[in-house]
């Protein structure tokens, strides 16, 4: 009899235990990654000092002014499209227009947010795409005093991988932009720019082999096949 109850007990914990589990790992799922500002994976210049801003991500938000930067460092484990969205605290001191800096595969953008309004929750910066295993820098700048600049959190949500990837490199004495492995969404755009350093000149321009000219720049459309890029100096 004692056997058949602990049979039961084992057999009914392992469902919890899995159900349990199964609801954890869609709720990470669901979340995406989320770097907050106490996580090894942040940098920051200048001095940023724990906020008294409601509703903070985490335990806390911190805040600076003056051109001091906080960055959130994301490496993804997959390459695709991603949401990329910011929760900050809100304050009565807080700048209206503040540029954040989103590195991506296809280069960078800067979106000004407003932290006097939608503090305590996540807002959509935009859709970017990321390549597997490359880091990417998401930089917040504070702005001038007396106006104050809350860093939080950054949470990146996989939308799509349906992408395709660029190998973009150049030989000496010059540089190519956006380089290495870039990830585009299937069937979009991507260009790419080549840049001499001083005293020299473009050579030649190479994809997936061919040679386009001793060209400045190159737009690869409507994109559904994995390419190469390549500029020489």
């Amino acid at each position: 009899m004692l056997s058949v109850n602990l049979e039961k007990i084992f057999h009914y914990s392992f469902w919890i235990v899995a159900i349990v589990g199964f609801v954890f790992a869609a709720d990470c799922a669901a979340a995406g990654v989320i770097i907050d500002n106490l996580d090894s994976r942040t940098s920051r210049t200048g001095t940023w000092l724990v906020s008294g801003g409601p509703d903070p991500y985490n335990a806390n938000s911190v805040y600076s002014r003056d051109g001091d930067t906080f960055t959130w460092q994301f490496t993804p484990g997959e390459s695709g499209v991603y949401d990329v969205s910011m929760w900050w605290t809100q304050w009565s001191s807080r700048s209206t227009s503040i540029p954040v800096t989103i590195e991506f595969s296809g280069g960078t953008d800067t979106v000004n947010i407003n932290q006097q309004n939608n503090g305590g929750k996540w807002n959509s910066l935009g859709l970017y795409t990321f390549a597997s295993g490359v880091t990417y820098d998401i930089t917040i700048t504070s702005q001038p005093g007396p106006s104050s600049t809350s860093a939080d959190a950054v949470q990146f949500e996989l939308t799509s991988t349906s992408t395709r990837i660029i190998s973009a490199t150049a030989g000496s004495n010059g540089f190519i932009t956006p380089s290495g492995s870039v990830a585009v969404a299937d069937g979009g755009d991507q260009g790419f720019t080549n840049t001499p350093a001083a005293g020299f000149r473009i050579f030649d321009g190479l994809v997936d082999g061919t040679s386009f000219g001793a060209v400045s720049s190159y737009t690869f459309t409507g994109v559904n096949a994995n390419h190469s890029i390549s500029a020489t100096f």
